[in-house]
């Protein structure tokens, strides 16, 4: 009868080290994410630094739940496009944001501070990142260079490619 007892004890806690896993195994496991940031080919080169990259996991309030890919980033604008990977938790995802903390064009040989509007960026985007895989999302930034020239101001626009 003791033996029997063990063998149950020993079957219940695997069955339940099993569902434990099934039921915590998203939040545990990882996948890279890799962003492709490459802005049109134009005129105007802007210099910029990109902050707090993060994504949002789809079916969550958007006041919670964002996950931080990139702390920091500068980049120069039309360039070669800059790949930016990071380990992200498995799941559907729906949204990206960053900010733009500082902004410069080289307008008639000199480099200008720009006016940033709006700081902070959100863009809808669905995408899936699958566990131990690598998963890829393109962006791509324009401007308005008459704007730049005109104003001094930078007005990015964002469109994504899962």
């Amino acid at each position: 009868m003791d033996k029997r007892m063990k063998v149950g004890q020993a079957s219940s806690i695997a069955i339940l080290i099993i569902l434990l896993s099934i039921i915590f195994s998203p939040s545990i496991l990882t996948g890279t994410l890799t962003l492709d940031v490459a802005a049109e080919e134009q005129s105007v080169e802007v210099k910029l630094l990109m902050a707090d990259l993060e994504a949002h996991p789809a079916g969550l309030s958007e006041f919670y739940g964002w996950e931080k890919l990139v702390k920091e980033v500068e980049l120069t604008l039309p360039g070669a496009p800059k790949a930016l990977s990071s380990s992200i938790h498995v799941g559907r995802y729906d949204k990206l944001r960053f900010k733009v903390l500082n902004a410069s064009a080289v307008v008639n040989g000199s480099l200008v501070p720009l006016k940033i509007e709006p700081k902070e960026l959100t863009v809808n985007v669905d995408f899936r990142v699958k566990p131990f895989s690598k998963t890829s999302v393109a962006i791509k930034l324009s401007y308005d260079e008459e704007r730049i020239i005109k104003d001094g101001a930078l007005s990015l626009t964002v469109e994504t490619f899962p």
